[in-house]
């Protein structure tokens, strides 16, 4: 099953890489390093990930200190210019504070250069945990995911939230709360099955047990790179806040729980048995580190799966031509994992919804 790991997540929004990604770029670098010399050793090459940037890893040929060695370029998609500057703020505090993050070297906000806002970061060393956590380290996987984000959650929030403040960035960037802005979406895109699970979210938010931390959002082994057995980094933090550790927990099992599974369907029950297993374990083992109030971390289970739910009706009613087009990719649009997700949802709430169909 190891081969097929990879094949586990959201899958990435597809378009063409720029053919001349490679020469822009290295003009720019001879610029900001001040060698009208500098050469690739290897050029840009495009890799698999990226939902919302597309990736490319390369090496530059006689380059000083950090940018001596494999690095990677993240160009977002559509812009991207204050998720860019968000992202670069975000990973280099983290990493100031000892977390094992690769540290953003460059950051250009500029869209014209390279068809996207774009940052430039070492290339972290290892695999993606998804390609080990199906095979012979199986049963080490979720205890190391799960001291990995209580490591995360121990971290002083104080030095990012001071650094997000310096860069301009609100407390909307700082809270797990926005979710009440769903009801609007639910609104405007004529969700009507989604009317009373939004109610319910909003009704049923638990107080606050536990004081603000450094939540990565989307942590889940996909984001999460190993050496052996030892965690070497962790990526794509777009959707950090400092919010109560619990909304972190019960996101991360969300998304582990019902991440698009890309297999022949006879297969997928025997996997989907081997995650609800890895999850005990993650769960477990997090307990074991910070202990966490159980029903808020499935109070904000449902409030993720809300989420998926939300982004995939409004793919769905925009495919219709109920709504404008977007180009808001749908990676829970799957009718079995639309079907895990709203069983779910049903099952931990009480609340029956609903979505349009899916018309092609």
């Amino acid at each position: 099953m190891v081969e097929q790991a990879s094949r586990i997540g959201p899958k990435r929004a597809e378009e063409v890489p720029r053919p001349d990604v490679g020469d822009a770029l290295i003009v720019y670098l001879r610029t900001a390093l001040g060698d009208p010399a500098l050469a690739y050793a290897s050029p840009p090459s495009r890799i698999t990930g990226g939902f919302d940037t597309a990736i490319y890893a390369f090496a530059l040929g006689g380059a000083d200190g950090e940018m001596a060695g494999p690095l990677i370029l993240r160009v977002f998609r559509e812009g991207g210019s204050e998720q860019a500057r968000f992202e670069t703020v975000v990973q280099n505090s983290v990493a100031a504070l000892g977390y094992p993050t690769p540290r953003v070297l460059f950051s250009c906000t500029d869209p014209s250069l390279l068809g996207g806002a774009f940052t430039i970061m070492p290339r972290v060393a290892g695999a993606v945990m998804l390609s080990r956590i199906f095979g012979p380290s199986m049963t080490r996987m979720p205890v190391l995911l799960a001291r990995a984000h209580a490591r995360l959650h121990a971290l002083d929030p104080g030095p990012v939230h001071h650094a997000l403040a310096e860069a301009g960035f609100g407390d909307e960037r700082e809270s797990a709360f926005s979710d009440g802005a769903w009801a609007k979406v639910i609104e405007a895109m004529k969700l009507d099955g989604l009317r009373d699970a939004c109610a319910w979210v909003e009704a049923s938010r638990p107080p606050s047990e536990r004081a603000a931390v450094v939540c990565h959002g989307d942590f889940h082994p996909l984001n999460v790179m190993i050496e052996g057995n030892t965690l070497a980094g962790v990526l794509d933090w777009a959707g950090m806040r400092i919010a109560e550790p619990a909304w972190d927990v019960g996101a991360a099992i969300a998304l582990f729980g019902h991440g698009p599974i890309d297999l022949p369907g006879p297969v997928v029950p025997i996997v989907n048995l081997v995650r609800r297993w890895l999850l005990r374990r993650y769960v477990n083992a997090y307990h074991a580190e910070r202990p966490l109030d159980a029903a808020s971390v499935r109070y904000y289970e449902a409030v993720r799966l809300l989420g998926f739910m939300v982004d995939t009706g409004v793919y769905r009613q925009a495919k219709a031509g109920i709504i404008p087009p977007t180009r808001m990719g749908a990676p829970f649009n799957h009718p079995r994992v639309l079907r895990g997700i709203t069983k779910r949802f049903t099952a931990m709430t009480g609340v029956p919804v609903w979505l349009p169909e899916d018309r092609d």
